[in-house]
């Protein structure tokens, strides 16, 4: 069918010519205007760029709180389950404050071997010392380490006295406006579900061959109202999928949490691990943390260490939540379908999470099933990607990925009968100055949603040609050149709704540099050369990727190769030095070792398996000084795993010059 003129006209739209200012480069979109506020263009519908800000602990609204700690224990010999769960307990009885916080639980350093599922509680939060606080499942079931609620909590309850249709004919992405029906009960500051029925129309248009459904597609929304002018109702975040006539019909309810709802509580400050036997064992705890029916809490500072699944996940009910600073790091389990989705938003809303790392997952930074939006993925970065991230499947809408970065597709897609009737992934997606080494797949759906990408760079392009099938391309502006003038639309939102200053700055992002430290003694590398070069998923790994400061990319040797010969790599240094060390971030090494011989301008100094020497992946490998400039590093059979493929996200050279040939060199060049 058709699309309508909405689509066009917004196409139309996106040609202009860029728009300049003291700021910087912007979009046709959204610019910045003199006084540093952020201004949107509508279509003829009045269809804007949402404001995604509305996410997060308290929207942004409130900073998150540095909680006193009224209990502290230490770890005890055995199964420290009960011993952590009653500190909990324990806190959870203490009266709340103003804020709703009743106190923290400070767990000392040290290792908390726990045999089940903690159980968070309303208004606590549980704190460690950093990654010197260990809780470690030791459990057999894939049950999370850590709950906020359980999968069987009832969540929502309409109120269907309450219940008011939207009467406006078209109610546009990104407002916060609309019209219901008179007679209403409704008040400012009210907690209401805005709830989005398609058409039989729109299941046709969509993913009527998917078995899709107009009961199955029904989404709830939370919002709050913000004012009320006789049947006018403002809404505090914006509507991020239509309401139109014939495509989607839209109600006002106010409802009811279940009893167990939780508010208020914090995880931070500390290392989660799962136990396990071997590389492929998934019988052990598949989530450091999961979070249902639970609103305005945190998880920041979290490492988590070889779970099959998750970091966090956030599923029904989960409402203004926000992940900060956290890593999914070594997962283990058989590496199929169902596993290592680092970051999840499921049927989350509201979820900001930023400045989180995933090393080896396969779908990073996803999210599932009919999300109801907005969300938020802000100044993230994936490495080792074995899938792509972006929405998973089902009709999630309103997400924005800002600034996020990844070494494989980043894609807003249909999926088609992928899983059980996966279809189109996602729509009202926004990708805003985001990085991927592979291609980004933007496809235009069906009907007057639409999916952007401004200001990305692709590796291997931004195209309609997808995994499962070709689409139109969805709304692509400044392909190829980030937009400099708002380099985060999340953060430039946030502080024009806030009044923080001006859109184009506000808070710096910490950043993420995979532990890229120069120490004094490090050398410089000008070139290598390899014996072979792999590609994998069209990206080929080249030599020069080992040292270029950046840990989304690497080297690796062909392991198509039948012989172990052409698994080497020569680097050449500016001068000649004494060589006394060589760091190399082995692909994939805390699980996989190398036989590995190392030469300086010829000389053997060292035949022997790579040995793990930190939490990032280094393995460091010293000798005895030796003088030369070229460094070789080769297999010697093949790894662990059985591949002849030796890989290196990043090497380090270590020594100090020669003074004596740096001399004689200079005296010769006289």
């Amino acid at each position: 069918m058709k699309k309508t003129t909405t689509k066009y006209t917004l196409l139309a739209l996106l040609t202009a010519i860029l728009t300049f200012n003291a700021f910087g480069q912007t979009t046709s979109l959204v610019s910045i205007d003199t006084c540093g506020h952020l201004t949107y263009t509508p279509d003829e519908n009045g269809n804007v760029l949402p404001d995604f800000s509305y996410v997060g602990y308290h929207h942004g609204e409130k900073p998150i709180p540095d909680v006193k700690v009224v209990k502290a224990i230490s770890p005890v010999g055995g199964d420290n389950r009960y011993h952590i769960q009653s500190a909990i307990d324990a806190v959870a009885v203490l009266p709340a404050d103003a804020n709703g916080h009743r106190g923290a639980v400070l767990l000392n350093s040290g290792l908390y071997e726990v045999g089940g599922t903690i159980f968070m509680k309303s208004g606590v939060v549980l704190r460690g010392m950093g990654n010197t606080t260990i809780v470690r499942a030791v459990f057999t079931t894939r049950d999370p380490l850590i709950s906020v609620n359980s999968k069987a909590s009832p969540g929502h309850e309409l109120i269907e006295s309450t219940k008011k249709q939207i009467t406006d004919e078209y109610v546009p992405f990104g407002a916060r406006t609309f019209t219901i029906e008179s007679g209403h009960s409704f008040n400012e500051g009210d907690r209401v579900v805005l709830q989005r029925v398609p058409t039989q129309k729109w299941v046709d248009l969509t993913g009527g061959k998917y078995g899709w459904s107009i009961r199955g597609y029904t989404v709830d929304f939370f919002r709050v109202i913000e004012a009320v002018n006789g049947d006018t109702i403002t809404i505090d975040a914006p509507v991020i999928d239509h309401i139109y006539r014939g495509i989607a019909n839209g109600y006002v309810y106010k409802y009811n949490n279940s009893p167990d709802y939780k508010t208020e509580i914090g995880i931070e400050n500390m290392r989660l691990e799962s136990s396990y036997s071997d590389e492929n064992d998934r019988n052990h705890s598949h989530r450091a943390i999961s979070v249902y029916a639970a609103e305005n809490g945190w998880v920041r500072n979290v490492d988590t260490y070889h779970f099959t699944m998750s970091t966090v996940s956030f599923s029904d009910g989960s409402y203004k939540w926000t992940v900060d600073n956290c890593r999914y790091l070594r997962p283990v389990g058989t590496l199929n379908s169902g596993t290592r989705y680092s970051f999840g938003i499921g049927k989350g809303h509201q979820i900001l999470i930023q400045n989180c790392f995933s090393d080896f997952g396969r779908h990073d930074f996803v999210s599932g099933s009919r999300t109801p939006g907005p969300n938020v993925f802000s100044n993230c970065v994936a490495m080792n990607c074995w899938n792509v991230s972006g929405p998973h499947h089902r009709w999630s809408t309103g997400v924005l990925y800002d600034r996020v970065s990844t070494d494989l597709d980043l894609n807003v897609e249909n999926r088609t009968n992928s899983g059980s009737g996966h279809g189109w992934a996602g729509a009202n997606h926004v990708m805003w100055n985001c990085h991927t080494y592979s291609r980004m797949v933007i496809h235009d759906p069906p009907t007057d949603a639409s999916n952007w990408a401004i200001g990305c760079i692709a590796g291997e392009g931004i195209t309609g040609v997808g995994r499962k099938a070709t689409e139109p391309l969805g709304l692509v502006e400044s392909d190829g050149v980030h937009i400099a003038g708002i380099p985060s639309l999340y953060r430039a939102q946030l502080n024009d709704r806030l009044g923080a200053g001006s859109a184009s700055t506000g808070h710096p992002f910490p950043g993420f540099t995979g532990d890229q430290k120069i120490f004094p003694d490090e050398l410089t590398i000008t070139s290598a050369v390899s014996g072979s070069n792999a590609q994998h998923h069209g990206v080929t790994r080249l030599a020069e990727h080992s040292y270029d400061k950046d840990v989304q990319t690497r080297w690796a040797s062909d392991p198509g190769e039948s012989d172990v010969s052409k698994a080497w790599i020569e680097y050449t240094l500016d001068g000649t030095y004494e060589i006394d060390k060589v760091r190399l971030q082995l692909f994939n090494s805390w699980i996989r070792t190398y036989s590995l011989k190392i030469e300086i301008d010829g000389k053997a100094v060292f035949d022997g398996t790579s040995k793990l020497t930190d939490e990032m992946g280094w393995n460091a490998f010293s000798f005895e000084p030796v003088s030369g400039s070229k460094v070789k590093i080769s297999m010697t059979r093949k790894n662990s795993f059985g591949y002849i493929e030796l890989s290196t996200h990043e090497t380090r050279i270590h020594g100090s010059r020669d003074d004596l040939a740096h001399s004689l060199s200079e005296a010769i060049a006289e």
